[in-house]
This record gives structure tokens, C-alpha cells and sequence, in this order.
């Protein structure tokens, strides 16, 4: 019974940069949930956007994920005496480390940061969403996956399990891949 509500925001930013909207008693359960799970719609003064690699923009969709930008009368310009410049693009947007989706009504979801994420062949792979998926396996009961160095694709992901108590065999390797 207790209300939940987060919200997106880091010191260089504001410290606050996204809100849930307000609370609103003609939302379906369902529909209040899943806005619960959003950070928000960016503060009045707040910009943000994402983007891939090349920094390009990225659409508002909800499912395309990219690196999460900002900018904003309260967002830094720059660290004291030009450290961490490669924290801030060539037209002032500060790049944040998060990877997120924004959809077409602006809400922000946070779904990893660049130093989890993978890096294969020009995709990016969660690695909390690989460890996620694999912990759903019967047969596993803890997971962790990291990107290993890759001479063709960068970086491939490589899963660690541990089967769940009391399980006796090896796992099956091809049931794993399946189940994935």
C-alpha cells in the first residue's frame, strides 16, 4: 500500500531532471503501473535526448536504446579547469553513462549504463537483461555475464551460472542457448 514513484536525476544534473507525472485517479491500474516503472518526463528547463555510438539521435519509441544526453539551465556545462571534457558533446550536451529508451510521450526509462553493456558487433547487449533472462532458467540459480575481448566483433558476451541447489548434472549448455 505503499506509493512508489522514482525519478531520473545526478548531481551534475540538477541534481533532479525527470519526474513521474502527477498522480491521476482516471489511469487504469495497469497504465498507473507501468508509468511507476518510467523515471519520468524531463523537468521545465531540462533537455534530453539518446544516442548511439556516433551520436547520432535515436527515435523516441520506447524500445530504441541509447546513451542518455542531457543539457539545461541547471545541467554543468563543464568540470573545473576542462577536466572530463569527454563528458560533454561539441554542442553542450552532457553525456550521462545511461543507457535509456524515451518514449513518444517523453517518459525516460533507464535500462543499464554503458559500463555494463556489451558491446558486440555494433549492438549493445545488457548485461543485466542477459543475467535477468538466464536466472529465469529452471535449472540456474545465479547468473553474471561480462563481454570478453572479440578479435571480428569487439566484444562477445560470456554468461557464468551457478545451478540452482540440489541439482546434480552439468547443465545443458543447448537447453541454456534454447531457453535463451
Amino acid at each position: 500500500g505503499t506509493p512508489l514513484n522514482q525519478g531520473w536525476g545526478m548531481s551534475e544534473a540538477g541534481p533532479i531532471s525527470t519526474l513521474p507525472p502527477s498522480r491521476n485517479a482516471n489511469v487504469a491500474p495497469e497504465e498507473a503501473a507501468r508509468l511507476r516503472s518510467l523515471a519520468g518526463t524531463p523537468l521545465m528547463n531540462v533537455e534530453m535526448r539518446i544516442v548511439d555510438d556516433e551520436g547520432r539521435e535515436l527515435a523516441w519509441d520506447g524500445l530504441t536504446g541509447g546513451e542518455l544526453e542531457v543539457r539545461g539551465y541547471a545541467v554543468v556545462r563543464s568540470y573545473l579547469d576542462g577536466a572530463g571534457a569527454d563528458a560533454f558533446t561539441h554542442d553542450g550536451w552532457l553525456k550521462t553513462g545511461d543507457i535509456a529508451t524515451i518514449d513518444d510521450q517523453g517518459f525516460l526509462r533507464i535500462v543499464d549504463r554503458i559500463k555494463d553493456v556489451i558491446k558486440s558487433g555494433g549492438e549493445w547487449i545488457s548485461a543485466i537483461s542477459l543475467e535477468l533472462a538466464a536466472s529465469e532458467h529452471p535449472d540456474i540459480a545465479y547468473a553474471g555475464a561480462v563481454g570478453a575481448h572479440h578479435a571480428k566483433w569487439s566484444e562477445r558476451p560470456v554468461l557464468f551460472v551457478q545451478a540452482r541447489d540440489g541439482y546434480e548434472d552439468p547443465l545443458d549448455l543447448d537447453g541454456v542457448r534454447a531457453f535463451l
